[in-house]
């Protein structure tokens, strides 16, 4: 009799503890949620470049896709069982459990484009990012990562400054003496040809009391007017 009772409870242990082990053992349920690179990743020509994709369960599958232009047919970059770790032309992905990555080390422009990943899981999963691949000056006023950065500009020598600032005082002074030299030495030249007759001699050379027979008209010098 104590022998049945025993056997019975080992049985109904069994069957309380084997439903708890095969849902401890099974894979984890629920949505994969995906969350990916998003927006636009810039980086400057031969620089590294790196998307990533990550969800609540472990990856299985991933496909990476890139089209370089709208409009353009979609070029297969991966299509690879997870995990592992995956290389071509310029390309490595690194996919372990549920993480996943896309590195670049020199980004080209055959490289820059909308890449499309397919991600599966429990569930089949999609998302997008763009990569801009830059001439290396024009990343200076790109805005993709913050605001533009300009080149400052240059500021005068602390040691200059007396030196500009008494160029700007003697300036003023330097042209006033300027206008007073030119305005004397015009009059002196004005004054000069004002008296350039009288110091020549006149046009009269003798009083009329003198000459012979008295005379009202003076003789001319030779060389005068007439």
């Amino acid at each position: 009799m104590q022998a049945s009772v025993s056997r019975l409870l080992v049985a109904r242990l069994l069957w309380a503890v084997l439903p708890l082990a095969a849902s401890g053992s099974a894979p984890r349920g629920g949505w994969d949620s995906p969350n990916c690179t998003a927006g636009v990743v810039s980086v400057s020509r031969g620089e590294h470049a790196e998307l990533a994709c990550s969800m609540a369960n472990p990856f299985s599958h991933v496909r990476v896709s890139l089209r370089a232009h709208p409009g353009e047919s979609w070029q297969l970059v991966f299509d690879e069982q997870a995990p592992g770790s995956f290389r071509r032309d310029g390309w490595q992905l690194w996919v372990q459990g549920s993480e996943a990555r896309l590195v670049i080390e020199k980004a080209q422009d055959a490289q820059a484009g909308t890449y499309r990943w397919s991600l599966a899981g429990l569930q089949r999963s999609f998302g997008t990012t763009v990569l801009n691949v830059l001439e290396p000056q024009d990343q200076l006023f790109t805005p993709s990562w913050g605001p533009q950065m300009l080149p400052p500009k240059p500021t005068p020598s602390p040691e200059k400054i007396p030196v500009q600032l008494a160029y700007l005082a003697f300036s003023p002074v330097a042209v006033l003496f300027l206008l007073v030299w030119l305005q004397r030495h015009a009059s002196r030249r004005r004054s000069k040809v004002a008296q350039a007759p009288s110091d020549a001699g006149g046009p009269c050379c003798c009083d009329p009391r003198d000459r012979p027979g008295g005379g009202l008209a003076c003789e001319h010098t030779p060389g005068f007017g007439p």
